[in-house]
Protein backbone atom coordinates (compact mmCIF):
# COMPACT_ATOMS: atom_id res chain seq x y z
CA UNK A 1 0.00 0.00 0.00
CA UNK A 2 1.16 3.42 -0.93
CA UNK A 3 0.32 5.14 2.54
CA UNK A 4 1.72 8.54 1.13
CA UNK A 5 -0.89 8.47 -1.95
CA UNK A 6 -3.35 7.64 0.53
CA UNK A 7 -2.45 10.73 2.64
CA UNK A 8 -2.63 13.13 -0.66
CA UNK A 9 -5.99 12.09 -1.54
CA UNK A 10 -7.11 12.56 2.12
CA UNK A 11 -5.54 16.26 2.42
CA UNK A 12 -6.58 17.54 -1.23
CA UNK A 13 -10.60 16.66 -0.44
CA UNK A 14 -10.22 17.89 3.81
CA UNK A 15 -7.94 20.74 3.52
CA UNK A 16 -7.97 24.03 4.11
CA UNK A 17 -7.77 26.63 1.37
CA UNK A 18 -7.69 30.26 0.70
CA UNK A 19 -10.47 31.34 -2.21
CA UNK A 20 -10.41 34.87 -3.16
CA UNK A 21 -12.03 36.94 -5.77
CA UNK A 22 -11.47 37.15 -9.16
CA UNK A 23 -13.51 39.97 -10.12
CA UNK A 24 -16.14 42.22 -8.41
CA UNK A 25 -18.59 44.76 -10.25
CA UNK A 26 -21.54 46.82 -9.59
CA UNK A 27 -24.67 45.88 -12.00
CA UNK A 28 -25.93 48.47 -13.83
CA UNK A 29 -29.92 48.95 -13.84
CA UNK A 30 -32.03 48.51 -16.25
CA UNK A 31 -34.26 51.31 -17.48
CA UNK A 32 -38.10 50.21 -15.91
CA UNK A 33 -40.97 51.60 -17.79
CA UNK A 34 -44.09 50.98 -16.40
CA UNK A 35 -46.23 48.11 -19.33
CA UNK A 36 -49.56 50.26 -18.66
CA UNK A 37 -48.36 53.21 -18.73
CA UNK A 38 -45.65 53.05 -21.79
CA UNK A 39 -44.34 56.64 -23.13
CA UNK A 40 -47.11 57.67 -21.14
CA UNK A 41 -47.72 61.38 -20.33
CA UNK A 42 -49.44 61.83 -17.01
CA UNK A 43 -51.61 65.55 -17.13
CA UNK A 44 -51.82 68.15 -14.55
CA UNK A 45 -55.65 67.30 -14.09
CA UNK A 46 -53.58 64.84 -11.75
CA UNK A 47 -52.11 66.89 -9.40
CA UNK A 48 -52.17 69.75 -7.35
CA UNK A 49 -50.75 73.00 -7.27
CA UNK A 50 -51.10 74.71 -3.90
CA UNK A 51 -51.90 78.63 -5.49
CA UNK A 52 -55.03 80.84 -4.71
CA UNK A 53 -54.50 82.21 -8.31
CA UNK A 54 -55.16 79.99 -11.37
CA UNK A 55 -53.87 82.49 -13.79
CA UNK A 56 -50.20 81.63 -12.08
CA UNK A 57 -50.73 77.46 -12.11
CA UNK A 58 -47.85 75.51 -13.46
CA UNK A 59 -48.96 72.49 -15.15
CA UNK A 60 -47.21 69.56 -16.35
CA UNK A 61 -46.68 66.42 -18.44
CA UNK A 62 -43.90 63.22 -16.92
CA UNK A 63 -43.13 61.20 -19.41
CA UNK A 64 -41.66 57.74 -17.97
CA UNK A 65 -38.46 55.37 -18.72
CA UNK A 66 -36.68 53.94 -21.69
CA UNK A 67 -38.67 53.85 -24.95
CA UNK A 68 -37.30 50.62 -25.60
CA UNK A 69 -36.24 47.17 -23.55
CA UNK A 70 -32.12 47.23 -23.70
CA UNK A 71 -30.92 43.61 -24.16
CA UNK A 72 -28.23 43.05 -22.12
CA UNK A 73 -26.96 40.06 -24.28
CA UNK A 74 -26.22 42.46 -27.08
CA UNK A 75 -24.03 45.00 -24.82
CA UNK A 76 -20.49 45.38 -23.89
CA UNK A 77 -19.50 44.04 -20.52
CA UNK A 78 -18.54 48.04 -19.50
CA UNK A 79 -22.15 48.54 -20.85
CA UNK A 80 -24.16 46.53 -18.25
CA UNK A 81 -21.55 46.28 -14.93
CA UNK A 82 -19.34 48.77 -13.36
CA UNK A 83 -16.33 48.59 -10.81
CA UNK A 84 -16.32 49.89 -7.17
CA UNK A 85 -15.00 53.46 -6.33
CA UNK A 86 -11.83 53.42 -4.05
CA UNK A 87 -12.28 53.37 -0.81
CA UNK A 88 -15.90 51.19 -0.71
CA UNK A 89 -16.28 48.51 1.78
CA UNK A 90 -17.77 45.54 0.95
CA UNK A 91 -17.98 41.91 2.90
CA UNK A 92 -17.40 38.56 1.83
CA UNK A 93 -18.95 35.65 3.61
CA UNK A 94 -19.07 31.76 3.29
CA UNK A 95 -21.93 29.61 4.29
CA UNK A 96 -21.41 26.15 5.15
CA UNK A 97 -24.31 23.17 3.91
CA UNK A 98 -25.72 23.79 7.10
CA UNK A 99 -25.99 27.56 7.05
CA UNK A 100 -23.02 28.08 9.75
CA UNK A 101 -21.15 30.92 8.75
CA UNK A 102 -17.52 29.45 8.25
CA UNK A 103 -15.68 32.80 7.25
CA UNK A 104 -16.31 36.28 7.01
CA UNK A 105 -13.71 39.04 5.46
CA UNK A 106 -14.47 42.82 5.08
CA UNK A 107 -12.41 44.50 2.05
CA UNK A 108 -11.60 48.42 1.26
CA UNK A 109 -11.65 48.91 -2.62
CA UNK A 110 -8.32 49.53 -3.96
CA UNK A 111 -6.33 49.26 -0.63
CA UNK A 112 -4.40 46.58 -1.44
CA UNK A 113 -3.53 44.76 1.57
CA UNK A 114 -6.83 44.70 2.34
CA UNK A 115 -8.01 42.84 -1.26
CA UNK A 116 -5.07 40.18 -0.19
CA UNK A 117 -7.14 38.89 2.10
CA UNK A 118 -9.09 35.80 1.60
CA UNK A 119 -11.57 33.19 2.64
CA UNK A 120 -9.92 30.05 4.41
CA UNK A 121 -12.43 26.97 3.55
CA UNK A 122 -12.58 23.14 3.35
CA UNK A 123 -11.69 22.28 -0.01
CA UNK A 124 -13.95 19.53 -1.77
CA UNK A 125 -16.79 20.92 0.22
CA UNK A 126 -20.27 23.66 -0.96
CA UNK A 127 -20.51 26.61 0.39
CA UNK A 128 -23.09 29.66 0.10
CA UNK A 129 -21.27 32.96 -0.69
CA UNK A 130 -22.77 36.25 0.60
CA UNK A 131 -21.52 40.23 -0.49
CA UNK A 132 -22.63 42.74 0.32
CA UNK A 133 -21.20 46.81 -0.21
CA UNK A 134 -22.95 50.40 0.46
CA UNK A 135 -22.16 53.75 -0.74
CA UNK A 136 -23.71 57.38 0.00
CA UNK A 137 -25.69 58.67 -2.69
CA UNK A 138 -24.74 61.77 -2.12
CA UNK A 139 -21.33 63.05 -3.99
CA UNK A 140 -19.67 63.81 -0.60
CA UNK A 141 -16.29 61.50 0.44
CA UNK A 142 -16.47 59.32 -2.88
CA UNK A 143 -19.69 57.99 -1.72
CA UNK A 144 -17.31 55.82 1.19
CA UNK A 145 -19.34 54.83 4.17
CA UNK A 146 -16.38 53.52 6.89
CA UNK A 147 -18.41 50.76 8.68
CA UNK A 148 -20.66 48.21 6.51
CA UNK A 149 -23.87 47.29 8.67
CA UNK A 150 -23.51 43.91 10.56
CA UNK A 151 -25.24 40.78 10.78
CA UNK A 152 -27.33 39.92 12.82
CA UNK A 153 -26.56 36.42 13.66
CA UNK A 154 -23.81 34.14 12.14
CA UNK A 155 -26.92 31.72 10.37
CA UNK A 156 -27.71 32.12 6.38
CA UNK A 157 -31.50 31.40 7.21
CA UNK A 158 -31.59 33.57 10.16
CA UNK A 159 -29.39 36.58 9.13
CA UNK A 160 -30.32 39.62 8.60
CA UNK A 161 -28.57 43.00 7.90
CA UNK A 162 -30.40 45.96 10.40
CA UNK A 163 -30.85 49.54 10.76
CA UNK A 164 -30.37 50.00 6.50
CA UNK A 165 -30.24 53.94 5.58
CA UNK A 166 -32.59 54.31 3.65
CA UNK A 167 -30.74 57.39 2.11
CA UNK A 168 -27.67 55.05 1.24
CA UNK A 169 -27.53 52.28 -2.15
CA UNK A 170 -27.36 49.14 -0.75
CA UNK A 171 -25.89 45.80 -3.04
CA UNK A 172 -26.34 42.27 -3.02
CA UNK A 173 -24.79 38.82 -4.46
CA UNK A 174 -25.25 35.36 -3.43
CA UNK A 175 -24.33 32.22 -5.25
CA UNK A 176 -23.12 28.71 -3.93
CA UNK A 177 -20.08 27.01 -5.19
CA UNK A 178 -18.26 23.60 -4.32
CA UNK A 179 -14.21 24.97 -3.09
CA UNK A 180 -11.52 24.10 -5.56
CA UNK A 181 -8.19 25.31 -5.62
CA UNK A 182 -8.86 27.16 -8.76
CA UNK A 183 -12.13 28.70 -7.68
CA UNK A 184 -12.08 32.36 -8.27
CA UNK A 185 -15.21 34.33 -6.83
CA UNK A 186 -16.83 36.38 -9.87
CA UNK A 187 -18.94 38.95 -7.80
CA UNK A 188 -21.41 41.19 -9.50
CA UNK A 189 -23.22 43.08 -6.88
CA UNK A 190 -27.24 43.88 -7.31
CA UNK A 191 -28.83 47.17 -6.25
CA UNK A 192 -31.60 46.30 -3.61
CA UNK A 193 -33.31 49.56 -3.67
CA UNK A 194 -35.19 52.15 -6.26
CA UNK A 195 -32.18 53.78 -8.52
CA UNK A 196 -34.54 57.32 -9.68
CA UNK A 197 -33.23 59.78 -12.34
CA UNK A 198 -35.53 62.44 -11.98
CA UNK A 199 -35.56 65.11 -14.71
CA UNK A 200 -37.35 68.72 -14.02
CA UNK A 201 -37.03 70.58 -17.19
CA UNK A 202 -38.92 74.30 -18.46
CA UNK A 203 -40.23 74.36 -21.89
CA UNK A 204 -38.24 76.66 -24.25
CA UNK A 205 -37.85 80.32 -23.22
CA UNK A 206 -39.00 79.29 -19.87
CA UNK A 207 -36.53 78.96 -16.56
CA UNK A 208 -37.65 78.08 -13.33
CA UNK A 209 -36.51 77.87 -9.67
CA UNK A 210 -37.26 76.12 -6.46
CA UNK A 211 -36.27 75.46 -2.64
CA UNK A 212 -34.05 72.69 -2.91
CA UNK A 213 -34.21 71.66 1.00
CA UNK A 214 -30.73 70.68 1.62
CA UNK A 215 -30.79 72.90 4.68
CA UNK A 216 -34.56 73.45 5.41
CA UNK A 217 -35.80 70.14 5.01
CA UNK A 218 -38.42 71.09 2.19
CA UNK A 219 -37.47 71.61 -1.83
CA UNK A 220 -38.36 68.29 -4.04
CA UNK A 221 -39.12 65.14 -2.23
CA UNK A 222 -40.76 61.60 -3.01
CA UNK A 223 -43.03 60.07 -0.60
CA UNK A 224 -43.64 58.01 1.22
CA UNK A 225 -40.09 56.48 2.46
CA UNK A 226 -38.91 55.36 5.80
CA UNK A 227 -35.62 55.98 7.25
CA UNK A 228 -33.90 52.43 8.19
CA UNK A 229 -35.08 49.06 7.19
CA UNK A 230 -33.95 44.81 7.97
CA UNK A 231 -32.73 43.13 4.79
CA UNK A 232 -32.96 38.96 5.33
CA UNK A 233 -29.88 37.87 3.14
CA UNK A 234 -31.94 34.26 2.72
CA UNK A 235 -34.64 35.60 0.46
CA UNK A 236 -33.82 39.51 0.14
CA UNK A 237 -37.32 40.28 2.29
CA UNK A 238 -37.21 44.36 3.46
CA UNK A 239 -38.93 44.13 6.53
CA UNK A 240 -39.42 46.32 10.13
CA UNK A 241 -39.31 49.75 8.38
CA UNK A 242 -39.14 52.54 10.97
CA UNK A 243 -41.10 55.74 10.18
CA UNK A 244 -40.23 58.92 11.41
CA UNK A 245 -41.94 59.95 14.33
CA UNK A 246 -40.91 63.71 14.67
CA UNK A 247 -42.90 65.07 12.48
CA UNK A 248 -46.53 64.66 10.48
CA UNK A 249 -46.62 63.66 6.74
CA UNK A 250 -45.39 65.02 4.41
CA UNK A 251 -45.33 68.35 6.16
CA UNK A 252 -47.54 70.53 8.37
CA UNK A 253 -48.16 73.04 6.29
CA UNK A 254 -49.37 71.23 3.37
CA UNK A 255 -52.51 69.92 4.33
CA UNK A 256 -53.85 69.18 0.68
CA UNK A 257 -51.61 66.62 0.38
CA UNK A 258 -54.16 64.45 2.46
CA UNK A 259 -57.04 65.59 -0.10
CA UNK A 260 -54.61 63.64 -2.66
CA UNK A 261 -54.02 60.20 -0.93
CA UNK A 262 -57.11 60.00 1.62
CA UNK A 263 -56.98 60.52 5.34
CA UNK A 264 -55.50 56.85 5.32
CA UNK A 265 -52.51 57.85 4.22
CA UNK A 266 -51.61 59.43 7.49
CA UNK A 267 -51.64 56.15 8.95
CA UNK A 268 -48.91 54.27 8.86
CA UNK A 269 -46.39 56.81 6.86
CA UNK A 270 -45.85 59.29 9.53
CA UNK A 271 -42.61 60.22 7.87
CA UNK A 272 -40.97 63.48 5.45
CA UNK A 273 -40.60 62.02 2.50
CA UNK A 274 -36.79 61.43 0.87
CA UNK A 275 -35.08 64.79 -0.60
CA UNK A 276 -34.58 64.44 -4.17
CA UNK A 277 -30.89 65.89 -4.50
CA UNK A 278 -30.60 67.85 -7.61
CA UNK A 279 -27.03 68.19 -9.13
CA UNK A 280 -26.17 71.96 -9.28
CA UNK A 281 -26.32 72.50 -13.47
CA UNK A 282 -23.60 75.58 -12.72
CA UNK A 283 -20.91 73.13 -10.87
CA UNK A 284 -21.74 69.14 -11.38
CA UNK A 285 -19.87 67.88 -8.74
CA UNK A 286 -22.27 69.69 -5.73
CA UNK A 287 -25.86 69.36 -5.21
CA UNK A 288 -28.07 72.32 -5.47
CA UNK A 289 -28.39 74.16 -2.44
CA UNK A 290 -31.02 76.36 -0.87
CA UNK A 291 -30.01 79.78 -2.26
CA UNK A 292 -33.01 79.58 -5.16
CA UNK A 293 -31.93 80.65 -8.71
CA UNK A 294 -33.56 80.15 -12.10
CA UNK A 295 -32.24 76.87 -14.33
CA UNK A 296 -33.09 75.60 -17.67
CA UNK A 297 -33.36 71.85 -16.44
CA UNK A 298 -32.50 70.01 -13.11
CA UNK A 299 -31.50 66.34 -12.85
CA UNK A 300 -31.28 63.74 -9.83
CA UNK A 301 -29.76 60.35 -10.32
CA UNK A 302 -29.78 57.97 -6.63
CA UNK A 303 -30.35 54.74 -5.50
CA UNK A 304 -32.75 55.06 -2.39
CA UNK A 305 -35.68 53.16 0.01
CA UNK A 306 -39.13 53.79 -1.10
CA UNK A 307 -41.83 52.30 0.56
CA UNK A 308 -44.35 52.26 -2.73
CA UNK A 309 -46.16 49.90 -4.25
CA UNK A 310 -44.40 47.69 -6.01
CA UNK A 311 -45.14 43.66 -5.71
CA UNK A 312 -41.46 43.15 -4.89
CA UNK A 313 -41.65 45.79 -1.89
CA UNK A 314 -43.94 44.12 0.63
CA UNK A 315 -43.22 46.66 3.63
CA UNK A 316 -46.09 48.96 2.92
CA UNK A 317 -48.02 48.19 -0.28
CA UNK A 318 -51.51 50.77 -0.41
CA UNK A 319 -50.13 53.77 -2.21
CA UNK A 320 -47.91 54.60 -5.00
CA UNK A 321 -45.36 57.23 -4.90
CA UNK A 322 -45.72 61.54 -5.18
CA UNK A 323 -43.21 63.65 -5.84
CA UNK A 324 -43.43 67.39 -4.64
CA UNK A 325 -41.91 70.40 -5.73
CA UNK A 326 -41.17 72.98 -3.11
CA UNK A 327 -41.27 76.95 -3.73
CA UNK A 328 -41.71 76.79 -7.55
CA UNK A 329 -41.62 79.60 -9.82
CA UNK A 330 -41.19 79.84 -13.28
CA UNK A 331 -40.15 82.74 -15.50
CA UNK A 332 -40.37 83.66 -19.13
CA UNK A 333 -37.19 84.42 -20.03
CA UNK A 334 -38.28 87.54 -22.92
CA UNK A 335 -39.82 89.49 -20.11
CA UNK A 336 -38.41 88.05 -16.96
CA UNK A 337 -42.16 87.69 -15.81
CA UNK A 338 -42.52 85.26 -13.09
CA UNK A 339 -45.30 83.00 -11.57
CA UNK A 340 -46.08 83.71 -7.51
CA UNK A 341 -44.41 80.65 -5.37
CA UNK A 342 -46.29 77.41 -5.23
CA UNK A 343 -45.91 73.95 -4.30
CA UNK A 344 -46.54 70.96 -7.00
CA UNK A 345 -47.71 67.38 -6.07
CA UNK A 346 -47.38 64.69 -8.23
CA UNK A 347 -48.89 61.44 -7.62
CA UNK A 348 -49.51 57.70 -8.92
CA UNK A 349 -45.89 57.85 -9.80
CA UNK A 350 -45.22 54.51 -10.88
CA UNK A 351 -41.48 52.78 -9.87
CA UNK A 352 -39.37 49.40 -9.12
CA UNK A 353 -37.44 48.10 -6.88
CA UNK A 354 -34.26 46.87 -8.72
CA UNK A 355 -34.60 48.71 -11.49
CA UNK A 356 -33.63 52.73 -12.62
CA UNK A 357 -36.71 54.59 -12.61
CA UNK A 358 -36.58 57.32 -15.02
CA UNK A 359 -38.56 60.01 -14.83
CA UNK A 360 -39.06 63.76 -16.58
CA UNK A 361 -41.31 66.30 -15.29
CA UNK A 362 -42.07 68.93 -18.12
CA UNK A 363 -43.31 71.87 -16.65
CA UNK A 364 -46.20 73.82 -18.52
CA UNK A 365 -46.44 77.59 -18.21
CA UNK A 366 -50.06 79.17 -16.97
CA UNK A 367 -52.22 79.85 -20.15
CA UNK A 368 -52.10 83.05 -21.60
CA UNK A 369 -48.37 83.44 -19.33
Amino acid sequence: MNCTKIDEEISKNGEIIAIGIGNISVEKMDVYTPTTQKNATTTSSNSFSQTNDNSQTIGYSITYGATEKINKSKLAATEIAYDLKTGWRYKLIAYDKDGNQADLVTYIRCNIESEKQTLKLINGETYTFVCYSEYNTTNSNNGTIPTLKALTTTNLNTAEISSLDGGAAFMFWKETHKVTKELKLRINLRHQFHGYEIRLKAPAGYTFSISNGTASGLGARIYPSVTQVRFKISDLTLTQAIPNPSRPNPDTVNTHFEKLMGSDYLTPYITIGRTIRFVDPDNKTSLLGDNAKFVQELYCDETSMLTIHDQNFPIYTKYKSVIRIHDLRLRKVSNNATTSNQTLFIHNIDMKRYKMNRITINLIPPAGF
